[in-house]
């Protein structure tokens, strides 16, 4: 297929899905809301998405500094690929892409670098589940949103027990490499080994929670990338001059990133 008719199709595809967002969408009404909107509110709003995509990158080059030390650009494309491809691909596609990207372009094991976005997940996971917690101490869900209770109880459930598989990971690596020696040994020899290999680089992709300033700036960085989205979306709220208060905005900015970001990273 020539590169001419590659880009056709995407236009016509991208068309495609956006007709059916937008489809049961009062077009009329978006269209006065934006002739109300304060348009000048844009640019903070896009500088603090940009900047969380950076903050994002620098977290995952400490993810991988154990392994490998790489420069910020190349990370940030990987990043932004599959950032891209989690915007039209389902269940979280993008960040096989962002691995297997990565892998390619520095030479890494795609296991080993989609471990490290894994660990990524869970931090951003229990970093909103702290802010879920600022949330409810702020705005008391009332009984009748029993949607964002579940989101609430399925993320705090699904989020800390991964983070405690990991620690389990963490502190039994050899029982761990013990374990699926003895569980491959069935497999044909080479099966086996590349099954033994793929162990031990997932094993790898979890040193940088082995080193204690490792940790303290994976928490750090994810707390200044959920700043910057909840930022975001406070822009947001006031270019499109939402019917709030000054407090109440920042309070449903909290609100929104919270809830919106768990409830599409439970079913992913």
């Amino acid at each position: 297929m020539s590169r001419q008719l590659r880009v056709l199709l995407g236009f016509v595809i991208t068309a495609v899905l956006l007709g059916l967002a937008v489809r049961d969408v009062d077009l009329a009404q978006v269209g006065q809301i934006l002739v109300r909107a304060q348009l000048g509110w844009v640019v903070p709003g896009a500088l603090c998405v940009a900047l969380g995509y950076l903050v994002r990158t620098l977290r995952w080059r400490v993810l991988l500094t154990p392994i490998k030390r790489l420069p910020v650009p190349l990370l940030l494309q990987a990043l932004l690929l599959g950032f891209a491809a989690n915007n039209v691909l389902p269940a979280r596609i993008g960040e096989l892409v962002r691995a297997h990207a990565i892998g390619t372009r520095a030479a890494l094991s795609r296991s080993l670098a989609l471990t490290t976005i894994v660990v990524e997940r869970v931090f951003d996971g229990l970093t909103l589940i702290a802010l879920m917690g600022v949330v409810l101490l702020l705005f008391p869900l009332r009984s009748e949103l029993p949607e964002v209770r579940l989101v609430m109880v399925g993320s705090a459930a699904v989020f800390l027990s991964i983070g405690l598989g990991l620690v389990v990971l963490l502190l039994n690596e050899g029982l761990v490499l013990r374990l699926a020696a003895l569980l491959l040994h069935p497999f044909p020899t080479r099966l086996a080994q590349r099954g033994q290999a793929v162990v031990v680089n997932v094993l790898g992709g979890l040193q940088a929670l082995r080193v204690r300033r490792h940790i303290l700036a994976i928490v750090g960085l994810s707390l200044v990338v959920w700043s910057l989205e909840a930022a975001g979306y406070f822009f947001a709220l006031r270019a499109l001059a939402v019917p709030l208060g000054l407090e109440q905005q920042v309070l449903a900015a909290l609100f929104l990133v919270v809830f919106v970001n768990l409830g599409i990273m439970i079913p992913s």
